[in-house]
């Protein structure tokens, strides 16, 4: 998913919106919904893509689908979303809100690679270890990695954290043939 300058902006002014009227928790859920559904739903997403079909009838298509379901505030930056024609950028709209709300709360989203699957505490202790490092609330999205042999590989935005046993013996081999 490419994230441009435009869904920044947009996602921005959700943001902004929603702070102000002490609505962000209801349009993340909001935005959940929209997510989903243009990630789960082949015809949502070809009518929202389709350069064809007018915003008249996307938007006949939205006010059906959604109008009761979601927020006022979130119903209405989706008709702005109609009237710019910027429909087609709703997920990464959805992404970059999602971020702008984590630093709002202070959090940080990483990914966890191991082997096995581990257990709640043993989670619970690693995202709290990134947490005092980095000053932030980590949470960790957890993957099933079989190429590591064992350990686990930590990605915290653009920095690796890579205590797997792949990278532990490939050390010691360099270190091997240093000698």
């Amino acid at each position: 998913m490419k994230r441009t300058r435009v869904a920044k902006r947009y996602a921005k002014a959700l943001f902004d919106a929603a702070r102000e009227h002490q609505q962000l928790e209801a349009v993340e859920a909001d935005l959940g919904i929209l997510d989903a559904a243009y990630r789960e739903s082949a015809d949502f997403r070809s009518v929202l893509d389709s350069p064809v079909l007018p915003a008249a009838g996307k938007e006949k298509a939205l006010t059906a689908l959604f109008q009761k379901r979601v927020q006022p505030l979130t119903f209405t930056f989706l008709r702005l979303l109609l009237a710019k024609r910027r429909e087609t950028i709703l997920a990464d709209v959805a992404a970059n809100f999602r971020d702008l709300l984590d630093a709002h709360r202070g959090v940080r989203r990483g990914d966890l690679y191991s082997v096995v699957p581990m257990s709640t505490a043993q989670k619970t202790k690693l995202a709290d270890s990134f947490g005092t490092m980095t000053g932030k609330t980590v949470v960790l999205s957890e993957h099933s990695d079989d190429r590591l042999l064992g350990g686990v590989v930590v990605r915290l935005g653009d920095v690796v954290y890579d205590a797997s046993l792949r990278n532990q013996l490939a050390r010691l081999r360099r270190r091997i043939v240093e000698s």
